[in-house]
Parts: structure tokens; C-alpha cells; sequence
């Protein structure tokens, strides 16, 4: 009932993996040990268009370490640490209060040859999740835990004079959901439910990924697949059949940053395709009886392909510094995030699906600030974020779709 945000949250892990510093050249020649460190803290302040304000504050931490052993051959480690509190998020991802935080540990083997790079690595993740005010750290419904290996590859080339590197990627995760549990198979086999509760949600997760980095320009491509163990697709007459769940998902981004005068520009868009395989069966209220399950006002209505979507975002963020070597800068960004989905209808305030139409999602922010360069490493950010969700999606007891949100940030962010 609830896979699409265990799936957010774990595509919120695995974007870590891409993320993995590159040392240059200079610095694994020039040094035994290399230390890395890189830390964001922020508070917000968030006043929804409904309801009470509220705070969060985030934290990301990356820790790392590069050791050296010779002209070809090093060694690195990262851990990071992130906690995601309670924020303005886009639709069908999580709600406003849920707080996240995880741990990710990453050790790779880097060795060069000529024009090339080999690195393989393990990885592991502690993933936890609270959803709700009665729910603790170590029972989380969507707690998450992975173990698994990589491999990736850098051509380094010079063209026209900038340096430039191609990586090919490919990382293996088994990931487990050791809480997670199944509203609708709860309902249907009430007597078992003990037995069912926990590790519906465990995968093998793959994932390819190529990427090329030159002359500040920034283009990818990656596939994942994740090949469920236990979780089975709902057939048309409401049960679950014999059939594994299998998603996939293909993402192209491009980017670049430039630097003119006393602009910097960092545009980033990112397209997106989801599709697995799931199917959904909507209940009105507990105990609804099972009638005609393609009736869209019925109490109990089956929804064919109902997670497979098509995602477009755009991130244009915006420095405008006060003179060649201020160290003041006005700040600002637009964020638009499309997400239709191929087979979902939309619902109307009284949870009865809308035919002939499917469902999409729209979100924008616009945000202000000034961001204070204190020195060398660290620099520091003062922002108001101005959010605006629209959907055709109006049923919204559980979730919100069409709100407007203003937020107050302040950010402070450290690294050498």
C-alpha cells in the first residue's frame, strides 16, 4: 500500500553512491594521507498554506579518507551521515513531519593505469525512518539495511586543453526491509499476520551507471533494476498472484556551472522513468466490501499499473556576488519538478477515481538569499524558499497535493 515511498526513500540512498569523491591526480601524488570532509547543517522554519508551522533542520556530513600507497595504487574510504528532518517535499514522497537518517559506509581499491582507473568497493547502509510520533528509530516501518559491491571505471583524457573523465558503473546492493509490513495482506489474511510482517519490501538492487565530467559540464546516464524476493504483484480479482515485483528506473541528467563576471550559474535538468510492474487496490475504509473492482466509486477498486511514471526536474541555481572579491553573494533558484503518471487517474476529494485522465503532479520553488563567504572552507547561507504544489490529485487525507508553503532557512556548510 505504501511501496512508492519505501522506494523514494530508497533511491535516496543509493544517490550516494555516485557521489563518492574523485581525488585528482596531483592530490594522490602529492600526498601519503588525504583527508576529505564536507558537512551541511541548515534549520528552517516551514509555514504551510494549511495547518501549524513547523521547524526540521538537516544534516549531511561526509567524512573520508585517501590513502596513497604508491603512483598507481590507493586506497579510500568515506562514511557519511545524513538526518532529513521534517520539510515541504514533492507529492507521493513523504509527509511534512517524517525524519529520516542514515548511515553509509564506502571502501574502495583505486588503482591506475595509464589513462585509466579501476575502482572497485563494498559499500553498507543503515538506513531508519520515523513516520509518525509513535513510531521509534529501530521500528520504522521503512528502516532499510544494504550490503553490497561496485565497480567502476575512469577514462581520464584531455580535449581541447581541459581535462576531462568518463566513468562506467555498476553497483550491486541486497537491500532489507526488516519492518516493513502489508496493509492490504494484513486485511486479507488477518489470521497470519504475525508471520507476515517484515521483509516484504527485501531486493537485489542493480544499478549501471555512465557519466562524463569536462570542462564544468556534467552528463549522465543510469539503469537500476530492483528484483523483489518476496513481494508479489496484486492480480485483477484483488489478491496477490505468483508473480515477484520488478521495478526499473532510467534517469538522464546534464549539467554545467559557469562563472562570468560576478554570476555563477549551476543549471542542472534531470528526466526520469519509472515503471515496475505493481498494481494497487484502493480500499475506502477498513472492512469495505469487494464488489466491482474496475468501479471507480466502489469501496474497493483495483488499479492496473498504478506506480509507473515519467519525471521531469529543473534546478537553476544563482550567485550574484557584490564585487569581483566579495565575499557577500545574493542568492537565488528555481526548482521544477513534473511528474505524470502513465496509468493512475486522479482522485477527487471523496476518493472515487476520475477516468480519462491520469494523474500529475507539479511542483515549483522559488528561493531568495544571501550567502556569506566566511573563508577559505566554509561559507554560510541565509534563504526564503517560496513553494507551490499543484496536482489534479485532490483526494489528500493522508498526504498533501496542491499547497503553497513559505520557509526560512539559515545553512552553514564546511570542506576541505
Amino acid at each position: 500500500m505504501k511501496k512508492l515511498k519505501s522506494l523514494v526513500f530508497l533511491s535516496a540512498f543509493c544517490a550516494l553512491c555516485p557521489s563518492v569523491p574523485v581525488f585528482s591526480a596531483p592530490a594522490e601524488n602529492s600526498k601519503v594521507l588525504t583527508p576529505y570532509f564536507n558537512m551541511s547543517l541548515s534549520e528552517m522554519v516551514n509555514f504551510p498554506s494549511q495547518g501549524n508551522l513547523f521547524t526540521g533542520g538537516n544534516m549531511d556530513a561526509d567524512i573520508g579518507l585517501l590513502g596513497t600507497i604508491n603512483e598507481t595504487n590507493s586506497i579510500f574510504a568515506l562514511y557519511n551521515f545524513r538526518y532529513l528532518g521534517p520539510s515541504f517535499y514533492p507529492q507521493d514522497t513523504r509527509q511534512f513531519y517524517d525524519r529520516s537518517l542514515s548511515h553509509y559506509m564506502n571502501l574502495e581499491y583505486r588503482l591506475k593505469l595509464g589513462e585509466f582507473r579501476f575502482r572497485p568497493g563494498v559499500a553498507m547502509t543503515i538506513g531508519k525512518r520515523r513516520t509518525g510520533s509513535n513510531e521509534d528509530w529501530d521500528t520504522g516501518l521503512y528502516n532499510m539495511n544494504s550490503q553490497g559491491a561496485a565497480m567502476a571505471v575512469d577514462w581520464l583524457y584531455e580535449l581541447g586543453g581541459k581535462s576531462g573523465v568518463i566513468t562506467a558503473k555498476y553497483l550491486f546492493r541486497a537491500v532489507e526491509f526488516p519492518n516493513y509490513t502489508d496493509l492490504l495482506r494484513e486485511f486479507q489474511q488477518a489470521g497470519s499476520a504475525s508471520e507476515l510482517s517484515g521483509g516484504l519490501q527485501n531486493q537485489n538492487f542493480g544499478q549501471f551507471t555512465l557519466r562524463s565530467n569536462w570542462n564544468n559540464f556534467t552528463a549522465g546516464i543510469s539503469y537500476a533494476k530492483m528484483n523483489y524476493l518476496n513481494q508479489t504483484v496484486i492480480d485483477n480479482t484483488g489478491v496477490y498472484g505468483d508473480t515477484r515485483q520488478k521495478d526499473t528506473d532510467v534517469d538522464f541528467d546534464f549539467g554545467f556551472s559557469a562563472k562570468w563576471w560576478i554570476l555563477e550559474f549551476y543549471p542542472n535538468v534531470e528526466y526520469s522513468l519509472y515503471r515496475s510492474n505493481q498494481n494497487f487496490l484502493r480500499y475506502k475504509y477498513f472492512g469495505a466490501p469487494v464488489g466491482n473492482l474496475t468501479d471507480p466509486t466502489a469501496p474497493v477498486t483495483f488499479v492496473n499499473d498504478d506506480y509507473s511514471y515519467n519525471q521531469l526536474a529543473l534546478r537553476v541555481p544563482i550567485d550574484i556576488n557584490l564585487g569581483v572579491d566579495a565575499n557577500w553573494a545574493v542568492s537565488g533558484a528555481v526548482e521544477l519538478i513534473r511528474k505524470n503518471y502513465l496509468s493512475r487517474p486522479p482522485r477527487d476529494s471523496d476518493n472515487n477515481y476520475r477516468l480519462g485522465s491520469t494523474q500529475n503532479d507539479f511542483l515549483t520553488r522559488f528561493t531568495v538569499g544571501l550567502r556569506k563567504h566566511l573563508n577559505e572552507v566554509a561559507d554560510m547561507r541565509f534563504s526564503y524558499t517560496f513553494t507551490v504544489a499543484e496536482s489534479n490529485n485532490h483526494f489528500e487525507m493522508y498526504m498533501p497535493y496542491n499547497y503553497t508553503g513559505h520557509t526560512l532557512g539559515l545553512a552553514y556548510n564546511i570542506r576541505y
